[in-house]
């Protein structure tokens, strides 16, 4: 994403983005398909955890669909592949909405080899990331 590698602090519990902020949008007035805006990182210390990817997102004039990214999967899928386990869903409908909080929750397998976190736009407009936090929800004790 739009993130610069020193302000990105990450840890085994935590990654954010401290003041930072992408955005994604259509290049042409009827885009076909669809994009996907992310940041990849090992699964290593997050396999059989669960994740949280929250942040604020603004929407301006999305004909489709737009909202958060999370997907885990192998490290040779390419970045547009339809990886196995793709979290939970924070898209918005048409339209355009002001900054609003949004939140996905995905558990990561086993196998998996990368996260990938971000923003993914369908269609023609705008989507603003803000604020993006992934987070590790704390371990569960037997």
């Amino acid at each position: 994403m739009a993130w610069s590698s020193d302000t990105n602090q990450c840890g085994p519990s935590r990654c954010l983005a401290a003041d930072q902020s992408a955005v994604l949008a259509s290049a042409v007035p009827e885009p076909s398909g669809s994009a996907i805006l992310f940041q990849e990182i090992f699964a290593d210390d997050y396999r059989g955890r669960t994740l949280i990817f929250r942040g604020q997102l603004r929407a301006t004039d999305v004909a489709g669909q737009a909202g958060l990214h999370l997907a885990a999967g192998a490290a040779y899928e390419p970045p547009g592949a339809q990886l196995r386990d793709r979290g939970a869903s924070s898209l918005t409908g048409p339209g355009s909405s002001d900054w609003a909080w949004h939140e996905v929750t995905m558990t990561v397998p086993g196998d998996a080899d990368v996260i990938r976190f971000g923003i993914s736009l369908t269609g023609r407009g705008r989507i603003e990331l803000r604020n993006p936090e992934l987070t590790a929800a704390p371990e569960t004790q037997e």
